[in-house]
């Protein structure tokens, strides 16, 4: 169980990863409305992911979204906690963009997305909201 002072996180190597990234994220963070505010966030993220594994638009997160950036991307331990997840961070295009990518979605990731929707209050509502991640 997780606590608005906490997120209590347990599983495999990818569990252990993304909740050090959480831990940081939470250090950061101004309050823990602002911290429960980005796990949210990125329960949405990687809630779509697992929803739609085939969906590109869903594994593709620009870096530089103003909503991405506000909520979880420019806060510490916000980008690493996708990395921890399994994101890759690549430039591309030209002018080149900085985005944060998924390649597949393996089964430990369902089960670390299970664990955050019971970990975080409201989470799985959270996971459950569609984010547009890629630009239109």
């Amino acid at each position: 169980a997780g606590a608005p002072g906490g997120v209590e996180v347990r599983g495999g190597e990818l569990a252990q990863a993304v909740k050090r990234a959480l831990e940081r994220l939470k250090e950061g963070a101004f309050s823990d409305a602002d911290f429960l505010q980005s796990c949210r966030t990125f329960l949405q993220f990687i809630g779509n992911v697992v929803t739609h594994p085939s969906d590109a638009k869903y594994r593709k997160i620009r870096k530089g979204n103003s909503t991405f950036r506000q909520r979880l991307g420019a806060k510490p331990g916000g980008c690493e906690s996708l990395v921890a997840f399994g994101f890759r961070e690549v430039s591309e295009g030209m002018p080149p963009e900085d985005y944060l990518v998924l390649d597949e979605v393996t089964p430990e990731m369902v089960e670390v997305k299970l664990l955050l929707e019971a970990a975080v209050p409201g989470g799985a509502a959270a996971a459950s909201q569609p984010i547009d991640s890629a630009p239109p």
